[in-house]
């Protein structure tokens, strides 16, 4: 998660022309880097539909806060209140 608005959903509205990152210039954003590395990857059509999949947004609760604990407490599979992935509303 190199995002450094932590989005988790695709690029923002910030993407620049040559495809860099408006917060980080010198940066590729790390979206459509991701998206144009699913063509190297086994099975290109089912990793490009993962791609897609909607992702909750990142809890800032969690920051400097035990990864392996919250994967053990399931923490950090809670989706935050007001946010539904079945039905998009977000």
């Amino acid at each position: 998660m190199t995002c450094p608005k932590t989005l988790r959903n695709g690029p923002c509205g910030g993407v620049r022309e040559n495809g860099n990152c408006e917060v980080k210039p010198e940066m590729q954003c790390v979206w459509l880097k991701a998206y144009d590395r699913t063509i190297f990857l086994p099975l290109p059509k089912v990793w490009k539909d993962h791609y897609n999949d909607l992702r909750p947004p990142v809890d800032m609760q969690l920051q400097g806060t035990s990864s392996w604990i919250n994967l053990i407490t399931k923490r950090d599979q809670q989706t935050p209140a007001g946010w539904s992935v079945q039905d998009g509303n977000h």
